[in-house]
């Protein structure tokens, strides 16, 4: 008797239970469905209110197109009509820019051309030395460089003082197609520090492709008594 008043007992208090939980539940879910209708009334009244956004905001750039186009048709307008009035200032300028790059073309073709000769003559003076170097006679070279050695000890230093260079200078410079004598170094030695008023340091380098005479440098001043030298002197003599 005891376990069925029990049971029965604990069946009230589920049923109760059951009931509590039931009206609970029917309670949030209305709360919960007023607070969706009043969401959706709201997001109904935003949708409204975005539209009518929408559209203003579709009024004001159909009206901002317009305007830009109409602006724009009549910038359009505006340049074609400069541009008209001003084609025949650009060809004009046109031309004379292409007359400009044509006289410019035509000068650096012309200094092209001179170097080209340049290089040419001076490439054909090389040769020419190098064939003179070989064919002439080792005793006839050695008898024109002692000729042109005594030419330059006796005549090259007298128009030396109307030429300009540093007399302060240490040091001269000798190149020679052969070996100068020990009195012909002495001679050199002399003329060059009679004309420094100083004595000064020789320094002697023999170049056979001199092929013969020798090359004296005192500072920027040059005395070239080879026969490089005196070829390309007669070619630019026969050349003006």
């Amino acid at each position: 008797m005891l376990i069925v008043s029990m049971v029965l007992f604990q069946i009230l208090m589920v049923v109760g239970l059951i009931v509590i939980f039931r009206k609970i539940l029917n309670q949030n879910v209305s709360s919960a469905t007023r607070h969706l209708e009043s969401m959706n009334e709201e997001y109904v009244k935003k949708e409204k209110e975005l539209n009518c956004r929408l559209e203003e905001i579709d009024d004001a750039s159909n009206e901002k197109i317009q305007k830009a186009t109409e602006e724009g048709e009549e910038e359009r307008k505006k340049i074609l009509d400069e541009a008209e009035g001003q084609k025949q200032h650009i060809i004009n300028d046109a031309r004379n820019q292409a007359k400009m790059i044509v006289d410019q073309a035509e000068k650096t073709r012309d200094l092209l051309i001179l170097e080209i000769d340049d290089r040419i003559t001076q490439e054909g003076l090389g040769k020419a030395c190098e064939l003179i170097q070989h064919c002439l006679p080792e005793e006839f070279k050695r008898e024109i460089h002692t000729r042109w050695v005594k030419e330059l000890l006796e005549n090259g230093f007298e128009n030396a003082d109307h030429m300009q260079v540093d007399k302060s200078v240490e040091e001269a410079k000798i190149r020679t197609a052969f070996t100068l004598s020990e009195t012909d170094m002495e001679n050199i030695q002399k003329r060059i520090s009679e004309y420094l008023k100083h004595d000064v340091r020789i320094t002697q380098e023999t170049d056979s492709k001199l092929v013969a005479g020798i090359v004296v440098t005192i500072g920027s001043l040059v005395f070239d008594g080879s026969l490089n030298n005196r070829v390309q002197e007669q070619v630019s003599a026969q050349s003006k």
